[in-house]
């Protein structure tokens, strides 16, 4: 149903449900979570504490569903990040990891996660709230897409979810986490995360292009992963 066949009264709580959400992502942003209480998004909002009140049961609800949409927003852009089946592996992943990069470094996304790292500590839920299940929609997109690829004979995973978290992992490491927690007050130049994506795409196709003789891989702390098992990452 479209917003235009809907009921006039119906179209008004979905007006002032994203009202109460566009507030409530202002202040969570320029307050924090802790210092941003249900009255300061009533008063922003235009809207009464009970109006607040009847859409969110409680802060820890609005926060949790100002960032399911903000995944939603993103989510929303991936067929435009849909993989070429024209072109190489290697240049869809890099062209998929710098559309991913670009997302993660964005001003929102940049804003709202140092503002949850500065509270996680007296607010555990709050990575649960940001990351559902561990799970975001380019990392299930990405396995997918390598998933295929195996199914291909190309690339040979005991986990291709695993392989898509460590791709995944490399180039936050290098390129996200240090804008994240404000080791640096800057994206990386473009030259600088073209070099960083180009790398770790080499040293990923580099292990993956040859099918492993061993059912089992060690990793650096000893730990046997298995075929079945992929660690759940949340940041």
């Amino acid at each position: 149903m479209t917003s235009l066949n809907k009921p006039r009264l119906d179209r008004l709580y979905d007006r002032k449900h994203q009202e109460i959400i566009d507030a409530a992502t202002k202040l969570f942003i320029e307050e924090g979570y802790e210092r941003t209480s249900m009255e300061a998004v009533a008063k922003l909002a235009d809207a009464s504490k009970v109006t607040v009140y009847k859409h969110f049961q409680n802060k820890e609800r609005l926060f949790s569903d100002m960032i399911t949409q903000h995944l939603e927003e993103y989510t929303e852009s991936m067929p435009q990040m849909a993989f070429n089946s024209d072109v190489s592996i290697r240049e869809n992943l890099q062209v998929f990891c710098l559309q991913m990069v670009n997302f993660l470094l964005n001003k929102r996304s940049t804003q709202l996660m140092r503002r949850v790292i500065g509270e996680i500590n007296q607010f555990p839920n709050l990575a649960s709230a940001l990351w559902p299940h561990g799970d975001m929609p380019f990392l299930r997109k990405l396995a997918t897409y390598l998933q295929g690829q195996q199914q291909r004979g190309l690339l040979h995973f005991p986990d291709p979810y695993m392989g898509a978290q460590q791709l995944v992992g490399m180039i936050k490491e290098a390129a996200v986490y240090p804008v994240w927690f404000g080791i640096v007050n800057h994206k990386p130049t473009k030259d600088a995360l073209h070099k960083t994506i180009e790398s770790a795409v080499a040293l990923f196709l580099n292990f993956y292009s040859h099918k492993k003789e061993t059912q089992e891989l060690p990793t650096t702390q000893g730990i046997r992963i298995k075929p079945s098992m992929s660690a759940r990452l949340y940041f």
